[in-house]
């Protein structure tokens, strides 16, 4: 029989966070354990929330995205494949050899596509896993020849692409987690473009939209890492919040949000 706790957990994971929750308040009625037992085995588990539709009809010159959302615990990561061969692949390193303690996080993933032309028609592969499980998930993208005249956005799409250049792009971010107190938490956000983005982390209050974010910066607290990803250090219940990461060229800006929940360790009855 599932206990309240992970019913709560798999709710909360399954769903848009909204406001609807009574914030810390809450968190710490539904969340909070006696740290002072060791931690009873956590259910272990991957799926997928969304996968794109199994054929994807564009046509030429067009610009896309295609999404995919797992779920899981241990934290899943994200890559694609296009004919069984890797486009884009992303790995979760670990924080200083410490093992993040988790007991579910929602993580998505966008492949982009611009100035598509029928030689990118191919099956693709959205592939999902962490260290206990793997899922995959495959589309095939068919670029049929354009009937119409190209709009504007087509062509300066395409200009761009055939210059090199691209707009900061994320392509894989954490939309929610839970993550047990006391340890790190790792907060995923990768990003493409040419010249490379910039990227910048702020927090909000989660129970208040009118007050200010505030920049987050690298401190005994916080570490933005090369790739995007940003580490908060020692997690406690006064660090559930949302947390945004933005990204930025001369030529777009991007920004995702993390839902983050702290955790402290279940009771085991005796």
């Amino acid at each position: 029989m599932i206990s309240m706790r992970i019913f709560l957990l798999c709710s909360l994971l399954l769903v848009e966070i909204t406001q609807n929750i009574e914030c810390r308040a809450a968190s710490r009625r539904l969340f909070t354990r006696s740290p002072t037992y060791p931690t009873a085995k956590k259910p272990e588990f991957l799926w997928f929330f969304y996968k794109p539709k199994p054929q994807i009809f564009v046509q030429s010159e067009a610009s896309k995205y295609v999404e995919c959302v797992a779920v899981g615990n241990p934290k899943p990561m994200i890559s694609w494949y296009r004919n069984g061969k890797p486009i884009l692949e992303n790995v979760d390193e670990t924080i200083n050899d410490r093992i993040i303690k988790t007991e579910g996080v929602r993580v998505g993933s966008r492949l982009y596509f611009d100035c598509l032309q029928p030689e990118d028609s191919g099956t693709y592969t959205c592939f999902a896993n962490n260290s206990k499980f793997q899922a995959n998930t495959t589309f095939d993208l068919i670029v049929e020849k354009a009937n119409a005249f190209p709009t504007f956005n087509n062509v300066f799409s395409c200009r761009r692409k055939n210059e090199g250049i691209s707009p900061a792009r994320i392509n894989l971010w954490s939309e929610v987690m839970f993550v047990l107190v006391g340890f790190d938490a790792k907060l995923n956000c990768r990003s493409s473009g040419n010249p490379n983005a910039t990227v910048s982390w702020f927090k909000s209050n989660i129970c208040d939209e009118s007050a200010p974010d505030k920049l987050i910066e690298n401190s005994d607290k916080y570490i933005i890492q090369e790739n995007g990803d940003l580490i908060i250090k020692n997690l406690q219940l006064k660090d559930v919040n949302k947390y945004h990461c933005k990204v930025s060229n001369e030529h777009g800006t991007d920004m995702r949000t993390t839902v983050v929940y702290p955790v402290k360790p279940e009771k085991i009855h005796s």
